[in-house]
């Protein structure tokens, strides 16, 4: 891996706060949301997880295996099998009790797009109270201009 890809996926990670747990699925998903979609396409096109890997223990993560699995130590994250990699400044356990809570909670990508949900579902709900306040600005407006004109006939 180049310089230059190292420090896109590093960017990548740090935009998804550096979790203890990742998948392949979620730098891709980060890469995208940062415009970065070359990368993304050259990092899903790499034909194999040890290529994967080895761009993610670069970036300071290791392989977390499921001792659990058939052969191949993948987890099953919403239905599918992955490779999930941890934080290799976390020590082995805190990796397993990551990994744990990481396939139970669906994955990283399906708490990123609820959290995106949660912070446009915000917005709205901002947007809405200062469309209502506006609703009721003109609403007093209304009733002082009623009054006006009542008093003008």
């Amino acid at each position: 891996m180049s310089e230059f890809e190292s420090q896109v996926i590093g960017e990548a990670l740090a935009r998804l706060g550096r979790p203890a747990i990742v998948s392949a699925d979620d730098v891709m998903a980060a890469l995208r949301r940062a415009n970065q979609l070359g990368m993304a396409e050259r990092f899903s096109r790499i034909s194999n997880a040890n290529g994967r890997s080895q761009w993610l223990v670069d970036a300071g993560y290791a392989r977390v295996v499921n001792s659990r699995a058939r052969s191949d130590g993948a987890w099953v994250v919403g239905g599918k099998r992955v490779a999930l990699y941890g934080r290799d400044d976390l020590g082995e356990a805190q990796r397993q009790d990551a990994a744990i809570k990481y396939r139970s909670e669906g994955g990283d990508s399906f708490g990123q797009r609820l959290r995106d949900v949660a912070t446009e579902a915000d917005k709205l709900c901002k947007q809405l109270a200062g469309l209502q306040s506006k609703a009721a600005g003109l609403g007093d407006e209304m009733r002082r201009l009623g009054a006006l004109a009542d008093g003008e006939s």
